[in-house]
């Protein structure tokens, strides 16, 4: 049969319903949700890191029928559908704090109108961590956040220290949720054009752990080194 190649298709169920050809990766794909926690994804532009995720959001959809075929129509045996919470920071031009807010506080109003909200979760933090929580006491459920393109706002706002600034604090506190939602806690520093050591460094001189010594989870300390030039994630060091 002949198929069509999903030229600029980044919707999974569009490719396998619309009969484009597709290179079955799902068994891959089903060994990253069946294992391990946090991956640092470093791919080039253009090259598939939007469809995975929509291809994720249809498997926790439990659609079934779009995996006719492909390996993880075999390998997965529950189907089970989860309650999905999908951000896409892709469609913005970020250049100034009010964007950025607006994206995520419209991301937000959608999802509380589904999970309700109260007039005391004002904070981008608190609304975000609230909605995870209804979401899965609605469910029953674990709850899967995908973010699609989280770096774009900072890459966008290289250059501009305090514009930089304002975005780091601002997701740094959205992506904090689901750090604290875990049994872990992730410690993460990143220095722009410096080392992934010399973020470590900074992260015992800054103590930025010790809010959480009397945790009970696990803790990790991340270093990641950031490239200017290469505008992505050149290497990191883990410590726990």
């Amino acid at each position: 049969m002949k198929r069509n190649y999903p030229v600029g298709i980044q919707n999974f169920e569009k490719i396998r319903s619309g009969n484009y050809c597709y290179i079955d990766k799902t068994e891959l794909i089903y060994k990253l949700a069946k294992s391990g926690k946090y991956y640092f994804l470093i791919r080039p532009r253009r090259f598939g890191k939007s469809l995975l995720l929509s291809t994720l959001e249809a498997y926790f959809q439990g659609k079934k029928e779009l995996f006719e075929g492909l390996a993880l129509e075999t390998l997965e045996k529950e189907w089970t559908e989860y309650p999905i919470l999908h951000l896409d920071l892709n469609a913005q031009k970020y250049d100034t704090s009010e964007s950025l807010y607006g994206i995520l506080n419209d991301a937000l109003c959608g999802w509380e109108a589904m999970y309700e909200t109260r007039s005391s979760e004002t904070s981008l933090s608190l609304r975000f961590q609230r909605v995870i929580q209804r979401a899965a006491e609605k469910w029953g459920r674990n709850v899967v956040v995908l973010i699609d393109e989280y770096d774009k706002p900072m890459l966008q706002a290289i250059g501009n220290d305090e514009l930089l600034a304002d975005y780091r604090n601002m997701l740094k506190a959205f992506y904090g949720v689901m750090k604290s939602c875990d049994r872990y806690i992730y410690v993460m520093e990143f220095k722009l054009d410096g080392t992934a050591k010399e973020a470590l460094q900074q992260i015992h001189d800054k103590q930025y752990a010790l809010p959480f010594a009397s945790d009970s989870r696990k803790l990790f300390k991340i270093g990641v080194n950031f490239s200017k030039e290469k505008r992505g994630i050149e290497g990191w060091i883990v410590e726990d």
